[in-house]
């Protein structure tokens, strides 16, 4: 009996012992709710199945956790003798040895067979003392979660992956079924992903069909973060992939140098190809745009890193229009735009053309045609109609400008209608074959120049094979019925070997004068220049020859110039150079040969009491004609260079040239030689950093007369201000010449003043006082445009430019009176 008893003992223990039976999954409501932050793109693709959760997948990384201590658990044992329940202490479970578990397989990502959104939830927050898994699961949307406790199937397991043009919505509550053509919404951090566009808002609708509708601050923003659209109503059209903004505004900052650009409009829509179509927009650079200027237009085209057009907009300074703009082009390219910008009037006065103003209204078909209209009035002229356009074909075989100006210049007297026009075409008939064809009529060349209207017609066709090019040229000149020239040219190119090239030219071109009969000429013109390169020396071998009505010039027939490669043997660098020729000189009717040597040392440098370089130069020259004549010529060179302390620098330098034989013979255009001369200048130099820098110059041709003394002062009496005096004294006439003064320095905040006038002492110039003084302002308007002032003295005219900070390096300004920079060149200064 007590064996049986005990059989039966050890049976109920080990029946209660066993693990339960799993319950069965209990279905969950189809609503999620989370509060977490939106999570990133690479979270609404999970890479681990629906199945694992943080209660069933441990971490593939994280070691295993420690054995619990041992604890005293009630065991349904009954006592052999009394029957009784007992409490016995379970034996230790032995410690399994630290194995970091493989990861799981990972899945095959599967495009989702559906073509509408798929919806997505942000991961739920961990509970307390959870421990976290390294990806957190996102489940898609609608789908009931699955328990923990049921085991993952083995294998991979398909997971919902986007499709080229699909769309991805993340909430943390979605609502609805998620399947095709079912209606879904969403709620609380909302984010449309689709490829390089995010959209965002407190809640989206999804029609079952293809739009989803974004409301509760709804915005759009590229994936690189420059450019970000804010609305009151986001429609997005999932097939289109079309945005469309209600009530949107704007800002970004592609292609922006400085600031923002920032927009507004009734209605925007971000097309898929990327561009921006905004109606009724108004965009400017300035952070407030009633302090500064703004653009309002009908509509307008923001096409990304390239341009924005705006067509039939209107210029605002602060709340006051002042300027139309039918089509207005700003480039966002760093790259050089295809396109002009359109500019607004320019205003201004000048002795000549009195009060004027101008204005250049641009115009885009496409890249491949752009320009502008000119349309220009001046009070004591008259009108000007401009046209200027630039054309090209798509495969690049044809490019060209074309530009035509109407002169209606009725206000002078009896009244002139003059007409300009240009015309130039390059063509790519081929990659070997191309030409090149210009046309240009001149009927004006000024307001008050009166010449008989001319026009010319240049081309060339060239053919570049692999060792020879050929190029065929043509011109046509003709000015009224007076003057008219013709010419044909042949250029022949050729690399007959590895060493040796030969280049023949042959041209012909005819005069015609009706005003000097001696102007009526006929010229033929061959020349032929064959180049050899060898290991010790090269040449060329020049032959040049002309025949025309009235001969005048020289024929070379031939001329071989010859230059020996020689190695230096000595410290004194040299080079050697020989021509050989025979020469016929018109109209002087001179035959003969030449021969001529050069010889050419130095230059050679020596440093002398470690503060002094010393360099000098030497070239012989011997030329030796078949008439018997002999001519030659020594130059010599010589500079000495010495610094004083760490302040005062001194050049000294000396040039000589000996000449000896008949400097005008045989040949009256052909090596006609100077005469002897020496001169010699110096320069002082005294400096202390940028602080001041004051430089003397002076020199001397050994003909016992003084010469000027030059000198300029270069002065900074703080790191942004700055003053030079530049002059020069006349000793013969112990007067000082006219001193150009030139001063900047800061004029209040964000403000610069400069000025530039000559001072005259009277003397030679019979005047004192200042004069020609130029006055240059520049002040920035709220970090957002630069106003530019400036007033000439001398020309009588007023210049004003206002130039946007966002676009400095491009045209997309507007002023009065643009005639350039508005800081000379050699007037800028650094701070």
């Amino acid at each position: 009996m007590r064996f049986v008893a005990l059989l039966l003992a050890l049976a109920f223990t080990s029946v209660s012992l066993l693990p339960a039976r799993a319950a069965e999954p209990v279905p969950q409501p189809l609503t999620t709710d989370s509060a977490s932050a939106p999570c990133s793109v690479a979270q609404a693709y999970p890479s681990t199945t629906p199945s694992e959760s943080p209660s069933a997948q441990p971490s593939a990384s994280a070691s295993p956790s420690p054995s619990p201590s041992p604890a005293l658990t009630p065991l349904p044992f009954t006592h052999p003798g009394q029957g009784i329940p007992i409490l016995v202490p379970p034996q230790p479970t032995p410690t399994p040895p630290a194995v970091t578990p493989p990861p799981p397989p990972t899945p095959t990502p599967v495009p989702t067979g559906s073509a509408g959104p798929v919806f997505l939830v942000h991961p739920s927050p961990l509970p307390p003392g959870a421990s976290p898994t390294p990806v957190p699961t996102i489940p898609p949307a609608g789908a009931s979660p699955v328990p923990a406790e049921v085991p993952t199937p083995a294998g991979p397991t398909p997971i919902p992956t986007l499709g080229p043009d699909q769309v991805a919505v993340i909430a943390d509550r979605v609502t609805g079924t998620n399947a095709e053509h079912q209606p879904m919404d969403a709620d609380g951090n909302v984010r449309v992903y689709y490829r390089d566009a995010i959209l965002s808002g407190d809640h989206a609708h999804y029609d079952g069909d293809r739009t989803i509708t974004l409301t509760g601050n709804p915005s759009l923003r590229n994936q690189r973060g420059d450019a970000v659209l804010n609305a009151q109503v986001i429609t997005f059209d999932t097939v289109k992939g079309l945005a469309t903004l209600t009530g949107g505004t704007g800002a970004t900052t592609e292609g922006v140098e400085h600031g923002r650009l920032y927009y507004t409009g009734t209605r925007i829509e971000a097309l898929r190809s990327g561009v921006t179509h905004i109606d009724q927009p108004s965009f400017t650079t300035c952070d407030v745009p009633k302090a500064g200027y703004h653009i309002a237009a009908r509509s307008a085209d923001l096409y990304p890193n390239d341009k924005l057009i705006a067509r039939k907009a209107v210029l605002y300074l602060g709340l006051i229009p002042v300027a139309y703009i039918p089509v207005l082009v700003i480039g966002l390219a760093r790259r050089p735009a295809r396109f002009v910008n359109s500019s607004t009037p320019e205003l201004g006065y000048t002795q000549t053309t009195g009060v004027f103003a101008k204005e250049r209204l641009g115009f885009y078909r496409s890249d491949d045609w752009y320009g502008y209209y000119v349309l220009n009035y001046f009070q004591k002229l008259g009108m000007e109609l401009g046209y200027v356009a630039f054309y090209r074909r798509a495969d690049n075989r044809r490019s060209g400008s074309i530009n035509f100006d109407d002169f209606n210049y009725n206000k002078l007297s009896g009244g002139q209608k003059r007409y300009n026009l240009a015309i130039n075409d390059a063509e790519n008939f081929s990659q070997r074959l191309r030409g090149n064809f210009a046309f240009t009529y001149n009927g004006n060349y000024g307001p008050f120049v009166y010449l008989p209207p001319s026009f010319s017609l240049n081309s060339s066709v060239s053919y570049a094979g692999i060792r020879g090019q050929e190029n065929y040229t043509f011109s046509r000149y003709q000015s009224g019925s007076q003057q008219a020239n013709t010419a044909y040219g042949f250029t022949d190119s050729r690399q007959l070997s590895a060493h040796v090239s030969e280049q023949i030219n042959i041209s012909q071109s005819s005069n015609r004068n009706e005003l000097f009969t001696t102007g009526n000429t006929d010229v033929l013109h061959l020349n032929s220049l064959t180049h050899v390169t060898e290991r010790g020396f090269d040449a060329d071998i020049n032959v040049d020859k002309t025949n025309q009505t009235f001969l005048a010039g020289i024929d070379k027939l031939p001329e071989i110039t010859l230059r020996p490669h020689l190695r230096s043997f000595t410290r004194f660098p040299y080079s050697l150079n020989f021509v050989l020729g025979r020469y016929h000189e018109f109209p002087t009717n001179v035959e003969t040969s030449k021969e001529e040597a050069n010889l050419t040392l130095g230059p050679v440098y020596y440093r002398v009491f470690n503060n002094t370089d010393f360099n000098m130069g030497v070239n012989v020259r011997q030329d030796v004609y078949g008439t018997g004549d002999e001519k030659a010529q020594i130059t010599q060179n010589m500079a000495l260079s010495s610094t004083f302390g760490r302040h005062v620098t001194n050049s000294l330098s000396y040039n000589e040239i000996n000449t000896n034989g008949n400097r005008f013979g045989p040949f009256q255009t052909l090596d006609v030689l100077g005469g002897n001369s020496s001169s010699a200048q110096d320069v002082l130099r005294v400096f202390n950093q940028s602080y001041y820098n004051l430089t003397l110059s002076t020199g001397t041709s050994f003909n016992h007369i003084a010469q000027p003394v030059s000198y300029q002062l270069t002065l900074r009496p703080f790191s942004v201000a700055y003053v030079q005096l530049g002059g020069s004294y006349d000793p013969s006439y112990s007067k000082f010449g006219p001193t150009n003064v030139q001063i900047a320095t800061p004029f209040g905040h964000d403000s610069e003043i400069q000025i530039a006038a000559n001072v005259f002492y009277g003397g030679v110039f019979g005047q004192r006082g200042i004069r020609n003084k130029a006055i240059y302002y520049r002040h920035i308007v709220g970090n957002c445009y630069e106003v530019q002032l400036s007033y000439r003295e001398d020309l009588k005219e007023f210049d004003a430019t206002i130039n946007l900070l966002a676009f400095p390096s491009r045209a997309a300004s507007f002023g009065i009176n643009q005639n350039g920079p508005i800081i000379p060149q050699s007037f800028t200064y650094g701070g």
